[in-house]
């Protein structure tokens, strides 16, 4: 099952489309390649809010590429199948047999196939899932259910914690000692000891020692291909 998945979810963090992507007559192009990686959305600019039909239309082709993907993947398994399978064979004019000439070709545009997919499919995913994020937050706001079931995928929620590091040892351990979290300390800085109502006050202070991961909402996308 292919699951796309990110590590920040924060729209303000993200950029609205990657660098390396340029538009023209509506269409998103990779830079370095020349090829068509998706179309212009609507919601493609910074800031705005996806419906649900909006978020349809997205999924929709995330879906069209990742069943792109899993075809050139299978032919891309069967002509290497069938390769081998004619390489093991060990026939004199191998190298120029057309079935093999074929299935080298095959081979090739299958892999083409396949990179461009993906490539359109990590565009997709830079570009809509914070919006995508957002929408399953907003109608998931009152409810218990963590995923956002629609037509063309899911979009899931998962809380992630708050997770606290040690930026400067001795920061940190003077920190520790000031604050009389003395159950912290040891030969170094235990995290875990420290108070999980003190993370608060460490986020905003200077000069603690401490960097500060906060708790957000990590985002699943499921489109429901088998590669």
């Amino acid at each position: 099952m292919l699951e796309l998945e990110t590590q920040n979810t924060n729209p303000d963090t993200q950029t609205s489309q990657p660098v390396e992507s340029v538009e023209v007559d509506g269409l998103w192009v990779d830079q370095a390649t020349g090829v068509v990686i998706g179309e212009v959305e609507p919601v493609a600019d910074e800031g705005a809010k996806l419906s649900e039909d909006e978020a349809e239309r997205v999924l929709s082709r995330m879906l069209f590429h990742a069943s792109r993907k899993a075809s050139a993947e299978r032919a891309l398994r069967k002509a290497s199948a069938a390769f081998c399978t004619r390489h093991t064979a060990a026939l004199e004019a191998f190298e120029d047999e057309p079935e093999t000439i074929a299935l080298r070709a095959q081979i090739a545009n299958a892999d083409r196939v396949g990179a461009q997919a993906d490539r359109s499919l990590e565009f997709y995913e830079a570009t809509y899932k914070p919006s995508l994020g957002e929408l399953a937050l907003r109608k998931l706001a009152n409810a218990k259910a963590r995923t956002l079931s629609l037509l063309n995928g899911q979009v899931s929620l998962r809380k992630v914690p708050a997770r606290l590091t040690v930026a400067d040892e001795a920061q940190a351990v003077a920190h520790c000692e000031a604050q009389g979290w003395l159950d912290a300390l040891k030969k170094s800085v235990l995290v875990s000891k420290v108070p999980k109502e003190a993370l608060d006050d460490i986020a905003f202070a200077e000069g603690t020692g401490f960097d500060l991961t906060a708790e957000r909402d990590e985002v699943t996308i499921k489109l429901g291909i088998a590669a």
